[in-house]
């Protein structure tokens, strides 16, 4: 089989053809693992741990000794996002320009004005060095995601950015925690004393490490030292390969049209998406030191610790997650999983004054956080071409990005405390429209390929010259967004197989989702095409895998009388419930596994809601002991349909593999009916404990009050789950077992 083709531009400007060897490829990818991720995750831990030594310095005294007052303190931090915000793009078309000189100039930058703030004896003083501050991280993100954009594939760049972006930013915030804590508790130094300790000495660190960058920094791929001569044309040529438009990574003037087109509806959701989830996660990132001061006695030294925990468990999350949209080439659901799990921490302090559940829900909201920015991030810069849009977007997304945290530095506001209501409310309605926001990208990617799969985008190369053609970017009808909504092919490729297109007489790899070559079946693909495979990563799987999740959180708050929360956490299943079934029937996002998530949640939340009932004493055993009863014989009976249905051979992996098809569960009309009633049950009951027990209505001339209803609701469910139990049993269309006819039929 042919290898890859790229091409790449030699100094005298002659654009050659290259093969690319996929050995050669793979060592060059380890070595620029080794040498990359490295530094740009220490420059951004830097970074991260400069722009928030603000937080731990307020509770050492900053505030009392700079006599802030009132609003003071917010401002300052406002100033700093203002021009951080302003110098993002101006300073990505300079990086551009001067290419790595330019970001080892910011990382030296930055480091010096850490060391000036540990001198400020004013508020005046402290606006001053935020400014500078805001202006030198600015460009900081988006930069070493444009060098990135330049040395990884597409593909690629998820993993590595969700690596330094992820894990600096978590490692930062443990890290930031520990030493302020650790400089907090040592001898003070002539007239550095407290909170200036921690400016001065993270700024001396940050300051000669940035002046190491400029050494050790890469330069483009075309000329960086780091690289020996082949190794730079296989650089060259593999960025190529991957792009639909882009010769020889040849990198266009800069133009005013290029620079606007960047401001496409793509970019503008990430940046959207990215703003609403940085008024959570900045706004609780700069402020967890101050929660949780206010959730115990602790001394400053132990607050400063108790900051650690959380990142920590970050950056192990943000590394299985990356990981995962690596493997699995996915973008849509883990952006999603990652909102919600900010909108279940938010909706953990609203819901409860107990302070452990509040420092846990602490946990849920930055681990949710950490993640969702690197992936969006990708999500946005994986999408923009050519160059110039691309080094535009990567600046862009962080920049409106950045607005969300000049919100956020005002949601935990002094007379707020200690619980933070308001604040959290906020950032829990933020986070929710940030889920919104990626169902409404996955969907409109997912339209647009479709559109240009048919070819309805091909008159956009009529009557254009080649120049021309090769700036359309993300315009061109060869060019595939990548955010992997839901894929509708349900066979995976053998393994070596590649698919070409073809732009301008050269061809370049894409993704097997995207173009469909017919080659002649080989022996081998015949063997693999035998097994039936469908794509489970689905916007409606994602959803059903949701309420699951919240089913501990929902018992826990039954357990605690919180029915306030226990309510919400009902209105919010139900809802999902509703969108996942019409999402999976209006875009055909359909899974034979689907039909087994869902009844698993509504028996997961039944189940969880059964017994928490039944322990607080709002549920009577006998009925409890019906409905579980029935459910467990029932998950026994799907054990064994599982096993007795797989196609040989029925190994364990294969078993609990639920990509592989194997039976389809078909509820009867009156299991149906039961689950409403149970449902109506549940939810009657908890939210019954909301209202007074004698409260009721007339009727017939009799008060029927809210206990009398519900144990006329407890018998009916009682009848309806054993008539549904024995259904099953006697219905010869409870289930069927799929073979391939059958499944090409559902998938039809």
């Amino acid at each position: 089989m042919s290898k890859e083709r790229g091409v790449y531009k030699t100094e005298q400007d002659t654009v050659v053809e290259y093969a690319i060897d996929p050995n050669a490829e793979k060592q060059l990818l380890k070595k620029l693992d080794w040498v990359l991720l490295p530094i740009f995750t220490l420059i951004y831990c830097m970074n991260f741990i400069d722009r928030t030594a603000i937080g731990n310095a307020k509770i050492a005294g900053l505030e009392k000794d700079l006599n802030l007052q009132g609003f003071d303190f917010n401002i300052a931090l406002t100033v700093f996002y203002i021009f951080y915000v302003s110098a993002e793009i101006p300073s990505n078309l300079a990086l551009k320009h001067f290419g790595s000189v330019w970001l080892a100039g910011l990382v030296t930058g930055f480091g010096i004005v850490s060391i000036g703030t540990a001198f400020v004896k004013s508020f005046a003083g402290l606006i001053v060095t935020r400014v500078f501050l805001g202006i030198a991280e600015g460009g900081t993100l988006s930069g070493l995601t444009y060098i990135m954009s330049r040395y990884y594939r597409r593909s690629e760049l998820v993993l590595r950015l969700g690596t330094f972006f992820g894990v600096s930013t978590s490692l930062a915030g443990a890290f930031g925690g520990l030493l302020a804590s650790g400089l907090l508790s040592v001898k003070d130094v002539g007239t550095v004393k407290s909170w200036r300790k921690i400016f001065l000495v993270e700024g001396i660190i940050t300051t000669g490490f940035g002046l190491l960058c400029f050494i050790i920094l890469p330069a483009d791929p075309q000329h960086t030292r780091m690289l020996k001569p082949q190794e730079r044309t296989l650089a060259l040529a593999r960025i190529d390969a991957d792009q639909a438009t882009r010769v020889g990574a040849i990198r266009e003037k800069t133009t005013l049209k290029l620079i606007w087109r960047a401001f496409n509806f793509n970019t503008m959701i990430c940046s959207i998406c990215y703003l609403m989830i940085n008024i959570s996660f900045q706004g609780l990132s700069l402020f967890m030191p101050t929660v949780i001061a206010t959730l115990g006695k602790y001394t400053t030294v132990q607050t400063q610790l108790r900051t650690v925990p959380p990142y920590a468990l970050g950056a192990v999350w943000i590394l299985l997650n990356a990981y995962f949209c690596y493997r699995k080439n996915q973008r849509a659901i883990p952006i999603l999983f990652s909102t919600l799990l900010i909108v279940l921490g938010y909706a953990i302090s609203i819901g409860t004054k107990n302070p452990h559940a509040r420092y846990a829900a602490c946990f849920v909201s930055i681990a949710g956080g950490t993640t969702s920015g690197p992936v969006i991030l990708t999500w946005g810069t994986d999408n923009a071409a050519p160059d110039t849009i691309r080094a535009v977007a990567t600046a862009l997304i962080p920049g409106i990005g950045a607005l969300g945290s000049i919100i956020g530095v005002w949601t935990y506001l002094p007379a707020d405390a200690p619980d933070y209501h308001n604040g959290n409310t906020l950032n829990l309605v933020t986070s929710s429209i940030a889920s919104v926001l990626v169902i409404i990208g996955a969907l409109y990617i997912r339209w647009e390929n479709a559109k240009r799969e048919r070819g309805e985008r091909d008159y956009r190369l009529e009557g254009k010259s080649a120049e021309e053609i090769e700036q359309l970017g993300y315009l061109h009808p060869k060019f595939r967004y990548k955010f992997e909504v839901v894929s509708s092919i349900p066979n995976v490729p053998p393994s070596g197989h590649r698919f070409q297109g073809c732009v301008r007489n050269r061809p370049f790899s894409v993704q097997p989702s995207l173009h469909h070559q017919h080659h002649p079946p080989t022996p081998k693909s015949r063997t693999i095409r035998e097994t039936i495979r469908e794509n489970i990563y689905t916007l409606p799987n994602a959803l059903t895998v949701s309420r699951i999740l919240a089913c501990p959180v929902l018992g826990w708050s039954i357990l605690n009388s919180n029915f306030k929360l226990a309510t919400g956490l009902l209105v919010y299943a139900g809802l999902t419930d509703l969108a996942d079934g019409y999402l999976a029937r209006r875009f055909k996002m359909n899974s034979v596994l689907g039909t087994i998530l869902d009844p698993a949640a509504d028996k997961a939340l039944m189940t969880t809601l059964t017994v928490t009932l039944a322990m607080k004493g709002c549920l009577p055993v006998p009925v409890a002991v019906v409905i579980l009863g029935r459910d467990v014989l029932l998950v026994l009976a799907a054990f064994k349909i599982r096993y007795t249905s797989l196609p040989p051979p029925k190994t364990f992996s294969r078993y609990w593999d639920f990509s592989i098809p194997s039976a389809e569960v078909r509820p009867t009309e009156i299991s149906k009916i039961n689950t409403a009633l149970q449902l109506l049950l549940m939810g009657a009951t908890t939210v019954g404990q909301l209202v007074p027990p004698e409260a009721g209505l007339a009727l017939l001339g009799q008060q029927l009050t809210v206990d009398l209803a519900l144990t006329g609701l407890q018998w009916t469910v009682v009848a309806t789950t054993i008539w549904s139990g024995l259904s099953y049993v006697f219905s010869p269309r409870a289930y069927r077992v799929l073979n391939a006819k059958r499944l090409a039929r559902k998938k039809r």
